[in-house]
């Protein structure tokens, strides 16, 4: 009896291992679509390095989601993709993956891809699309119906080449959001260390440039922050 324990134990232990490698190879794979298919894709499509955010792991509203891509237009957050091999591409729920972090984070569409295949889906009508290749932002926009505006400062050039962090482009995007469909007043309540100064920055940057703010009134308690948002904003324009 104890030879059959010690045995049934042994199995048991080379099952783990072997599933444990499995799984290893499997993430290998994928992480390999990624790096060699999804994403030379995604920057052909005409995204910039600074608006793709790879692999990003949030903690957010109690949860924690791991995001294979994030896609922003200068610096207005667009899209969740979900990437899966091709034989767990049809029937895996990528999309309806993609869909909940798209909900969960507030973004208006969300995408799943196997590196060939590329269906998208737009979360404020529902409608789904299927792509030949990578949609570029330009596509996206006008997939959710947007006018393209010079005085919308969603579509403003965003100064600057590195990448914001999630937390920053959730920010941006919400505060435009909310001015462009004529909210008056509102309140962005974000943890110190955070970035505030460089969202205020790029918010004042994208609102004056667009035409879409002919003046901005920014009040502080703090001299220094004054002085680096201004010296944010004048570097931004080249001034």
């Amino acid at each position: 009896m104890t030879d059959q324990s010690s045995q049934n134990k042994k199995l048991r232990s080379n099952s783990a291992k072997q599933t444990e490698r499995a799984n290893n190879k499997q993430e290998m794979t994928e992480e390999h679509l990624i790096h060699t298919v999804v994403e030379p894709g995604i920057f052909e499509a005409g995204w910039h390095n600074n608006g793709v955010l790879r692999g990003q792991r949030v903690s957010l509203q109690g949860l924690r989601l791991n995001f294979d891509f994030v896609l922003i237009h200068e610096w207005y957050p667009l899209a969740v993709v979900e990437v899966k091999r091709p034989e767990r591409f049809n029937g895996s729920g990528a999309l309806q993956q993609a869909k909940y972090y798209a909900e969960t984070i507030g973004l208006p569409l969300a995408i799943a891809t196997d590196g060939t295949n590329c269906v998208s889906l737009n979360l404020e009508n529902e409608q789904t699309q299927s792509w030949e290749k990578f949609p570029s932002p330009q596509d996206l926009w006008q997939w959710l119906d947007r006018p393209v505006n010079s005085d919308d400062p969603r579509l403003s050039p965003a100064p600057g080449s590195s990448p914001p962090n999630l937390h920053q482009a959730l920010a941006i995007g919400r505060v435009l959001d909310a001015l462009v469909s004529g909210q008056k007043r509102g309140i962005i309540s974000m943890a110190k260390g955070s970035g505030v100064t460089i969202v205020i920055a790029q918010l004042m940057y994208k609102l004056i440039q667009s035409g879409f703010c002919k003046h901005i009134l920014y009040i502080s308690d703090r001299t220094e922050e004054l002085n680096v948002v201004s010296r944010s904003i004048l570097k931004s324009s080249g001034k």
